[in-house]
């Protein structure tokens, strides 16, 4: 795992429960039960080579830009995956594609990108051993959500249009009333999983379980 921030820790642990051996890096030093914590630019090479999956939950600044990226996607052993719920920028696109072709990479699950949404023509929608979500790596409220999917469904075997909008009903710290806009994250799963002529579903998961999904791909 690169990050060890609040969500890093939250999926290292996650992960170290389900009987994973677990080693995290970071750029400053951090200590967590369980896991091989190793940080600084000089263990990168350390933290990747023996990683058969490498989950990417770093922040976005100017030092973390293009993390993964020709050189360090070689220090992973052949045939590993890639799973990016943390920002499209950590990850070097054209190095990602060189590597997938190449078979160093053999598959990446990806929930964040450069340009979001993600661009029609982006060859990351059609490639054989790239799986896509919407950037829906956070917490699902079930109370709407349950709602919204259920009726997306309905909706989309009746051929109607999906909800894009709702208003969720909430309070600010201070009590007073708030009508809070959501957008419902929508995928086209018609070269994927979902039975002919149903086309979309509302998708949400959070970071452990997309990483879980990634793992299973």
């Amino acid at each position: 795992i690169l990050g060890l921030g609040k969500l890093g820790t939250a999926c290292a642990q996650s992960l170290v429960n389900l009987g994973f051996n677990v080693t995290g890096w970071s750029r400053s030093v951090k200590n967590i039960d369980g896991v091989t914590c190793m940080s600084g630019s000089n263990r990168l090479e350390d933290a990747l080579s023996n990683a058969s999956y490498c989950v990417l939950l770093l922040p976005k600044t100017p030092q973390t830009e293009n993390t993964l990226n020709k050189k360090t996607l070689a220090y992973l052993p052949k045939g590993a995956c890639i799973l990016n719920p943390g920002r499209g920028q950590l990850v070097d696109d054209d190095a990602l594609l060189d590597a997938l072709q190449s078979g160093q990479i053999r598959h990446a699950t990806l929930d964040t990108f450069r340009i979001e949404p993600l661009p029609k023509e982006h060859p990351f929608w059609t490639h054989p051993n790239i799986t896509v979500t919407p950037h829906v790596a956070s917490a699902t409220r079930a109370a709407y959500s349950c709602k919204t999917i259920a009726e997306n469904i309905r909706r989309g075997e009746a051929g109607e249009e999906f909800i894009i909008n709702w208003t969720v009903k909430s309070t600010d710290v201070a009590g007073n009333a708030l009508n809070i806009k959501r957008q419902p994250l929508v995928i086209d799963f018609k070269q994927a999983l979902w039975p002919k002529g149903m086309g979309s579903i509302v998708l949400m998961s959070c970071p452990a379980i997309l990483v879980f999904s990634g793992i299973i791909n």
